[in-house]
């Protein structure tokens, strides 16, 4: 298979389940959602070739991660899904933190060396938190921890900036604010007020997050093996 197959399956089915979210169709909604994930393992292994280093276990973790929790929110508004789906995401956003923090560069990153890198990302979380908070309820501490966990993702896709490919940092940094925003998005739309056309705004959001990450990703192992083949 060509390298570009899997990546030409994923983009095929994102389309058909966000056309299944304008047509309201649910089995097809759900049919198209479990598969996402999936196929984006394949274009990632694709890319990369043998699962030999540590961030690339990192990478599949947090893939597998977002699948399980993909599959859980399937289940709707029943509280056990949510939560369940909740924990399994906070576990991808960890695992794609740690995989964003490894790198061959030795160099410090962008926000070890530039603190001030950081405050729009914390300003942004702690926005969204604050607004969401007199509506949580019960759940504030659960979302508080998430939050915590994402905003941790967001600013190692930062902190990498300049441990990797301009293209390829550039991506996952995009994909992770991406990530915060589809889940802004559902927390909105969940515990404030309805927002129309929410589950295609949140999965088009979602989608290009991951896609962007993992793409990104790919890249930087790419480059990274191919240097170290000329070496």
């Amino acid at each position: 298979m060509s390298k570009k197959s899997f990546e030409r399956i994923f983009l095929q089915v994102a389309a058909g389940h966000l056309g299944f979210h304008l047509l309201e169709i649910p089995l097809g909604m759900a049919l198209t959602k479990v598969l996402l994930m999936p196929i984006l393992v394949a274009f990632f292994l694709q890319q990369t070739g043998p699962v030999r280093r540590v961030e690339q276990r990192w990478m599949l973790a947090a893939m597998a991660g977002s699948w399980l929790g993909d599959v859980l929110l399937i289940g709707g508004d029943r509280p056990g899904f949510f939560i369940a789906g909740l924990a399994a995401f906070l576990i991808a956003q960890l695992a794609y933190t740690a995989a964003f923090s490894l790198s061959r560069e030795q160099k410090k990153g962008l926000v070890v060396s530039k603190p001030w890198y950081a405050l729009p990302v914390l300003a942004l979380a702690g926005a969204v938190y604050f607004y969401l908070y007199p509506h949580l309820g019960a759940m504030s501490i659960p979302v508080s921890f998430y939050v915590l966990a994402i905003s941790s993702m967001v600013l190692s896709a930062v902190n990498r900036l300049n441990r990797s490919g301009e293209k390829a940092g550039s991506w996952v940094l995009l994909g992770a604010m991406s990530f915060l925003l589809s889940d802004a998005l559902l927390a909105i739309n969940k515990f404030v007020a309805p927002i129309p056309m929410a589950g295609f705004w949140v999965m088009l959001t979602y989608i290009t997050a991951q896609y962007l990450i993992v793409k990104g990703c790919s890249k930087d192992f790419a480059d990274q093996r191919a240097a170290a083949q000329v070496a």
